[in-house]
């Protein structure tokens, strides 16, 4: 080979030209038919590198559709506020907002059994304990980015399957808010840490997002493609700052 076709960008394997891993080096000579990785993938996911399916949010591999939800993200939301732990919020009227996840923790946290919540009328620190989600994964804790008083949920129960966007309201004081606002950097980091994350599942995990391994059963979750405990810690690292 002369020494261009040596070069790092000419040996990047199919999938890594393709952003579905991040790091992976062709040593086949680009005979895709002969390479384990690629017939793994493959096989398993039913996709091709390159084509429609791998950046389709309907493709059926759960890994693939998530990583293409994140790279879609904006940090902003227009007409509401994401706060620093990823709580969105919505001004009702005056210093009244509703509040609920943001998109990027609805991507992440897919699926929960129920949320527990400070008692109404409660007011609560920055940095203080505000609500906890629980799901067969484990649980996450998200404490207030802000000084705010919690009046209530929108809903009796919330157990992940409502469409509801607000979780309840609470009331803040304007002038705080700035300086709990989630910035764009902020917002990177943590996209990119989940994208490093469910990407390297592709790269170590025999099942890539179509089953569970130990049964078989079709992945609905993410949760279920990384493991249980590898998502309550990836939660945890995200979502339970005392900021």
């Amino acid at each position: 080979m002369s020494e261009d076709s040596n070069s790092f960008e000419n040996l990047k394997c199919v999938w890594m030209q393709s952003n579905i891993v991040d790091y992976k080096l062709c040593n086949k000579n680009f005979t895709c038919d002969d390479c384990d990785f690629y017939r793994q993938i493959t096989n398993k996911s039913g996709i091709r590198p390159g084509s429609d399916d791998a950046e389709n949010k309907e493709s059926p591999n759960l890994i693939i559709r998530t990583i293409s939800k994140l790279k879609k993200l904006e940090p902003e939301s227009p007409g509401s506020v994401i706060l620093k732990n990823h709580i969105e919020i919505k001004n009702l009227f005056e210093n009244i907002y509703f509040f609920g996840l943001s998109d990027f923790a609805k991507i992440l946290i897919d699926n929960y059994d129920k949320i527990k919540f400070v008692k109404n009328g409660t007011n609560i620190e920055e940095g203080n304990w505000f609500f906890t989600i629980f799901g067969e994964w484990g649980k996450v804790d998200f404490f207030a980015p802000l000084n705010l008083f919690f009046l209530g949920k929108t809903l009796p129960e919330f157990n992940g399957n409502e469409n509801n966007k607000w979780l309840g309201y609470i009331d803040i004081n304007k002038e705080l808010l700035s300086s709990a606002v989630l910035s764009h950097k902020e917002f990177s980091i943590s996209v990119n840490k989940v994208l490093r994350y469910v990407k390297n599942t592709i790269k170590t995990s025999g099942n890539v997002g179509l089953t569970i391994q130990n049964g078989g059963d079709d992945i609905k979750f993410l949760h279920q493609a990384i493991g249980n405990e590898n998502f309550e810690k990836l939660v945890h690292e995200i979502f339970s700052k005392n900021v």
